[in-house]
Parts: C-alpha cells; sequence; structure tokens
C-alpha cells in the first residue's frame, strides 16, 4: 500500500493510494482516491477508496467500518461498559491466500474465504496487554485452490456454518 496525502488541514484532505497485493484474490493494482473528513473528534471518515468510517454517537459507544477492494469488510459496534471493560457486537467478511509450495502450476493459491458474526468483551490487563473473550457464528466459508476468485468452484471446500469462541490475549503499543 502506498498512499499520498495532500497538503492541507489536519481534518480535511484529499488521499491518494495505490493498493497491491500478489497474493490477493485480485492480483492487480487497484488505484484509490478517496477524501479524508474529521469535523471533530466524535466523527472521522475516509470516503472512497479505501473507505473508513469511525463515529462515537455518545461518548461510551464507539462504531467503525471498513472496506477494502475487493471482498474485505469489518464493522464494529463497541460500548466502554467499565473503566477498562470494553463488549463488541462486530461482522467481518475477510478472505486469506497463500502460495503453495511445489504447486503444479505457478500461479495456483490455497484461498480461503469467510463471514464471521461475533460478539465479545475486552479486558485491560496491566503491562499494556488485552484479554479478549469472544463467540459468534461463522458462515460462508469455503476453501479452494486457484489462480483467483473465478476458480472458487473448482478444487473446493465448503465448510458447514457453525458457533465459535475464541480467546486471544494481546500487547497493545
Amino acid at each position: 500500500v502506498a498512499y499520498l496525502t495532500t497538503p492541507g488541514e489536519a481534518n480535511d484532505h484529499w488521499v491518494f493510494a495505490w493498493l497491491y497485493s500478489p497474493n490477493s484474490d485480485f492480483r492487480y493494482p487497484i488505484p484509490g482516491v478517496a477524501y479524508f473528513y474529521q469535523p471533530n473528534s466524535f466523527f472521522e471518515a475516509n470516503i472512497g477508496i479505501p473507505f473508513l468510517l469511525k463515529w462515537r454517537p455518545w461518548d461510551d459507544v464507539t462504531f467503525e467500518a471498513l472496506y477494502l477492494p475487493i471482498r474485505t469488510l469489518s464493522a464494529r459496534v463497541t460500548w466502554d461498559t467499565l473503566p477498562g471493560v470494553r463488549t463488541f457486537a462486530a461482522f467481518n467478511w475477510s478472505y486469506e491466500g497463500y502460495f503453495l509450495a511445489e504447486r503444479g502450476t505457478y500461479g495456483d493459491r490455497f484461498f480461503s474465504f469467510e463471514k464471521r458474526l461475533t460478539a465479545g468483551a475486552s479486558f485491560d490487563l496491566p503491562l499494556n496487554l488485552a484479554l479478549e473473550i469472544s463467540g459468534g457464528y461463522a458462515f460462508d466459508r469455503i476453501y479452494f485452490q486457484g489462480h483467483s476468485y473465478a476458480d472458487r468452484y473448482k478444487d473446493r471446500v465448503s465448510v458447514a456454518n457453525g458457533l465459535f469462541g475464541q480467546l486471544q490475549l494481546r500487547l497493545k503499543f
């Protein structure tokens, strides 16, 4: 990712971007143009590609959304319930791609796509650590081998929808 912001006010400027990953599901460079706008400390948006939105309608509630071409979407609502404790609900649509060792065809990769609805809580711990406990429902999960998303019907494994739980320890810096 490369980007350039135009000179201007700190809360109001244009962003020009060049998004590229040889391992993404779309293996060509994607140009991005967005307008960044932050009228106050409760709202900021990057309107365009990439799209970002952060809005605090109340002091203890935050809504965040992100879209990156082509199939990356994330939305999350967080509520600061107690000092050092946050609860959240989220939707994520994501993918991962991996080049395969000793692949028969040079361009072949292994892809995984899934969507998730998640709810959970995050707890601040000493030493800049955070413990997150969450669970939810994963759906539309597919795995396949090919050159791009267009190959999703070849060598495909569909995984049934289901519940999941997770525990994460994070270092914040």
